[in-house]
């Protein structure tokens, strides 16, 4: 209905108003794409999308944010990301901790034999 209208103010006001996740995520989304890395991580903050935020603030090159927020969140699906993070920088008693955080005990088990 905005978006038709391309009036994205209003769409702003409304989300805003309605607190939805799912909202926040999309807006996260589309500030991402047009490059707007602070916006976009305003709304996966209020969305709760810490997966989103991790990934964000690791391509930002921001990794010690994105292991705070592992550390305050315990997400599973962000200390995936950051342990794929890690084992693509080649530190892997770092990849290893993180997918134990995560519970993917075989992505750990892969690396020990590494």
């Amino acid at each position: 209905m905005f978006l038709e209208r391309k009036d994205v103010a209003g769409y702003k006001a409304y989300t805003a108003k309605q607190n939805d996740p799912k909202l926040f995520r999309w807006w996260g989304r589309y500030f991402e794409s047009r490059g707007k890395i602070e916006d976009a991580l305003g709304c996966y903050r209020k969305a709760d999308d810490n997966l989103s935020l991790c990934r964000l603030l690791c391509e930002q090159d921001q990794p010690a944010k994105a292991i705070e927020l592992c550390s305050d969140t315990g997400n599973k699906a962000a200390c995936y990301h950051m342990a794929r993070y890690f084992e693509k920088k080649g530190d892997y008693k770092q990849a290893i901790s993180y997918f134990q955080q995560a519970s993917a005990i075989s992505n750990a088990m892969r690396l020990c034999r590494v």
